[in-house]
């Protein structure tokens, strides 16, 4: 993830973000960061549709073990899997992929490998060593339910899942119905590498440093783009290496993923102040009871605000780029950007 263009684009964002900070001048918020009733709807069918189909695959590709046969960490991992959750980054990997005529059964198992990465992420970032917390998707944490061990092992369970997921897309480009050779393998190491030493795990690792501290613009935005942004990124950049896009495409396709989780992380730090643990189905206040280095303690909450709709609007014009090149509809994408200015959950 962390590469010399990203490193670039790190700098790029904590110049601009900075001169914001400096000035205070921001754009006030228009009803053109917002969504209408009628596009948040249309947003909502929409991610509820994928969702369904998803939630169906994870059923399907992590059956039920019995106990006499060690499956207490399978019946762990079922758990937390198909909790109800927003299938967000399974859904823009199906989605951008099929933006390139791919269809949702050739990217399936990448969607279900992401999802997968992402939710024994959450086991273990709600582990006492880890964020202890007790509430995940309206659910008792898998710990609290099962025990620290087999949450351990669920989480484990869920991550060579995923890995088994990949290997086994790498089927002959023959079977594949047009991909390139590549684009498989492509795909599968930009998904496990945002969930690696240069991704996701070296963003956790500078969330439990940070624990404590006050952080400034440039260590904050790098710890949410690699802990938060990494993985997203890879939703849509493996969908577009799956549909043969070109270089310049897959290129914005990443900072639209990077601005996309920013974005998703600035309004969960939002939430953890101003929200109900009832509405979010997770605990809120816990950054600060944890002392955690978050948005808000860097920029403060009005700040912090001011930055989602900046950052928002950035995505707009990368998608703008991305339509530029390829002549597609991102109409989607478009309103999913808009939709983190007033999460709710």
């Amino acid at each position: 993830m962390l590469n010399d263009e990203i490193a670039l684009y790190l700098e790029e964002l904590t110049r601009e973000i900075s001169t914001l900070g400096e000035s205070g001048v921001v754009s006030p918020d228009s009803p053109a960061d917002n969504l209408s009733a009628e596009d948040s709807l249309c947003l909502k069918a929409a991610l509820q549709e994928t969702a369904r189909y998803v939630d169906q695959e994870l059923d399907k590709n992590l059956e039920p073990v019995g106990a006499t046969l060690g499956g207490q960490a399978t019946e762990a991992a079922r758990y937390m899997l198909l909790a109800p959750g927003k299938r967000l980054r399974p859904t823009l990997l199906l989605r951008t992929a099929a933006l390139y005529d791919v269809p949702a059964a050739r990217a399936l198992d990448f969607a279900l490998a992401l999802e997968m990465i992402h939710c024994y992420s959450l086991i273990h970032d709600d582990l006492p060593a880890m964020d202890n917390d007790e509430l995940r998707r309206g659910l008792p944490t898998c710990h609290v339910k099962y025990g620290e061990a087999v949450a351990i092992l669920a989480g484990d369970l869920l991550l060579t899942r995923a890995g088994e997921l990949l290997v086994g897309a790498q089927v002959p480009v023959s079977a594949r119905g047009g991909l390139e050779k590549e684009a498989p393998v492509k795909a599968a190491m930009v998904i496990m590498g945002a969930a690696g030493d240069r991704g996701m795990i070296a963003g956790q690792c500078l969330d439990l440093k940070s624990t404590g501290h006050t952080l400034s613009k440039r260590e904050i935005l790098l710890l949410q783009m690699l802990k938060t942004s990494a993985l997203l990124a890879s939703a849509v950049e493996a969908g577009a290496y799956l549909g043969n896009a070109g270089k310049e495409e897959i290129d914005l396709w990443r900072r639209y993923g990077i601005l996309l989780g920013l974005a998703f992380q600035l309004s969960d730090d939002i939430l953890d102040k101003t929200g109900d643990s009832v509405t979010l189905g997770k605990s809120t206040g816990k950054d600060a009871r944890d002392d955690k280095a978050t948005f808000v303690t860097t920029f403060g909450l009005e700040r912090t605000r001011e930055v989602l709709r900046f950052l928002t609007r950035k995505s707009q014009d990368v998608l703008a780029g991305i339509a530029a090149i390829a002549n597609r509809n991102l109409r989607f994408y478009e309103l999913l950007s808009k939709s983190m200015i007033n999460r709710l959950y």
